[in-house]
Protein backbone atom coordinates (compact mmCIF):
# COMPACT_ATOMS: atom_id res chain seq x y z
CA UNK A 1 0.00 0.00 0.00
CA UNK A 2 1.42 3.41 -0.85
CA UNK A 3 2.73 5.18 2.23
CA UNK A 4 0.09 7.74 2.99
CA UNK A 5 -2.39 8.32 5.71
CA UNK A 6 -5.45 6.15 5.51
CA UNK A 7 -8.53 8.29 5.76
CA UNK A 8 -11.23 7.26 3.27
CA UNK A 9 -12.90 3.82 3.34
CA UNK A 10 -12.44 3.45 -0.42
CA UNK A 11 -8.63 3.64 -0.12
CA UNK A 12 -8.31 0.15 1.32
CA UNK A 13 -10.88 -1.38 -1.03
CA UNK A 14 -9.11 0.13 -4.04
CA UNK A 15 -5.75 -1.18 -2.83
CA UNK A 16 -7.10 -4.70 -2.22
CA UNK A 17 -8.61 -4.80 -5.71
CA UNK A 18 -5.37 -3.51 -7.26
CA UNK A 19 -3.24 -6.10 -5.46
CA UNK A 20 -5.65 -8.95 -6.24
CA UNK A 21 -5.15 -8.42 -9.97
CA UNK A 22 -1.41 -8.98 -9.53
CA UNK A 23 -1.77 -12.33 -7.73
CA UNK A 24 -1.77 -15.67 -9.50
CA UNK A 25 -2.96 -17.79 -6.55
CA UNK A 26 -5.82 -17.42 -4.10
CA UNK A 27 -4.90 -16.40 -0.58
CA UNK A 28 -6.16 -14.57 2.45
CA UNK A 29 -5.24 -11.35 4.19
CA UNK A 30 -5.93 -9.98 7.64
CA UNK A 31 -6.40 -6.22 7.80
CA UNK A 32 -5.71 -4.68 11.19
CA UNK A 33 -5.95 -1.19 12.64
CA UNK A 34 -7.21 1.60 10.44
CA UNK A 35 -6.97 -0.62 7.33
CA UNK A 36 -9.39 -3.16 8.78
CA UNK A 37 -11.68 -0.47 10.14
CA UNK A 38 -11.86 1.35 6.82
CA UNK A 39 -12.41 -1.83 4.80
CA UNK A 40 -15.35 -2.83 7.00
CA UNK A 41 -16.75 0.70 6.78
CA UNK A 42 -16.58 0.56 2.97
CA UNK A 43 -18.30 -2.85 2.94
CA UNK A 44 -21.17 -1.33 4.95
CA UNK A 45 -21.49 1.59 2.52
CA UNK A 46 -19.86 4.23 4.72
CA UNK A 47 -18.05 6.91 2.75
CA UNK A 48 -17.20 9.37 5.54
CA UNK A 49 -13.45 9.75 6.12
CA UNK A 50 -11.92 9.06 9.52
CA UNK A 51 -11.86 12.15 11.72
CA UNK A 52 -8.59 14.08 11.97
CA UNK A 53 -6.22 12.55 14.52
CA UNK A 54 -8.47 9.52 15.01
CA UNK A 55 -5.49 7.17 14.98
CA UNK A 56 -3.46 9.14 17.52
CA UNK A 57 -2.57 7.12 20.59
CA UNK A 58 -1.73 8.39 24.04
CA UNK A 59 0.62 6.22 26.11
CA UNK A 60 -0.95 4.36 29.02
CA UNK A 61 0.90 5.62 32.12
CA UNK A 62 0.49 2.32 34.00
CA UNK A 63 2.22 0.42 31.18
CA UNK A 64 5.19 2.78 31.10
CA UNK A 65 6.58 1.71 34.52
Amino acid sequence: MPRRELKAPSQVEDWVREISQQLSEKGSMTLIGSGGLLWHAFQKGVSEPLPENSMDVDPEPNLMR
